[in-house]
C-alpha cells in the first residue's frame, strides 16, 4: 500500500501479482493489483481481473466503482452509470462512487442536477475536504442561475 500511495505502481503490482492467484487471497488484494495495473496503463489485464472480481464478489462496491471508471474510460456511459448506481445501492455513503457518478453526469451526460446531487452527497459523506468539489458545485449553481 505504501508503494501505491507513493505512486510506485509497477513495484506494487510486482509484489501483489503472486498473491492474486493464491486461494483465499481476497478481493482487496485483487482490487489493489487492478488499481496498480490501471495506473500503469495495463487496461486489458486490469479489465479482465476486475471482471473476475465483480463476478466473484458482485456485492463489492469498490469493484463496482472501478468497473464504472473502466466503462467511462471506454465510452460506455450507460454501463458506467449502472456500475456507480449499483455501488451506491450497496453502500449509500460511498463517497468515491458519488464523486465519480457526479463527474459522469456533469461532463459526459450533461445532467447538472444529477451532478449537483452526487457532488453534495460526496461532501456530506467524505472524510476528507476536497475544496475543488465546492468549486464544481458553485460552477453548476452559476450556470443554472444563467438559464
Amino acid at each position: 500500500m505504501a508503494l501505491m500511495q507513493s505512486g510506485q505502481y509497477a513495484e506494487a503490482a510486482g509484489l501483489l501479482r503472486p498473491l492474486v492467484d493464491v486461494d483465499g487471497a481476497g478481493s482487496s488484494v485483487q482490487l489493489n493489483w487492478v488499481i496498480a495495473m490501471m495506473h500503469m496503463g495495463e487496461t486489458r489485464m486490469a479489465s479482465a481481473a476486475l471482471q473476475q472480481v465483480v463476478a466473484e464478489a458482485p456485492g463489492n462496491p469498490v469493484a463496482l466503482n472501478l468497473q464504472g471508471i473502466q466503462h467511462r474510460r471506454a465510452g460506455a456511459f450507460g454501463e458506467a452509470r449502472a456500475s456507480y448506481e449499483q455501488a451506491l445501492r450497496l453502500r449509500p455513503d460511498y463517497g468515491m462512487a458519488h464523486i465519480n457518478l457526479g463527474i459522469l453526469c456533469e461532463l459526459y451526460l450533461a445532467e447538472s442536477d444529477c451532478a449537483m446531487h452526487h457532488y453534495r452527497e460526496f461532501q456530506r459523506v467524505a472524510a476528507d475536504e476536497r475544496p475543488r468539489v465546492g468549486l464544481w458545485i458553485a460552477d453548476i449553481e452559476q450556470r443554472q442561475a444563467l438559464r
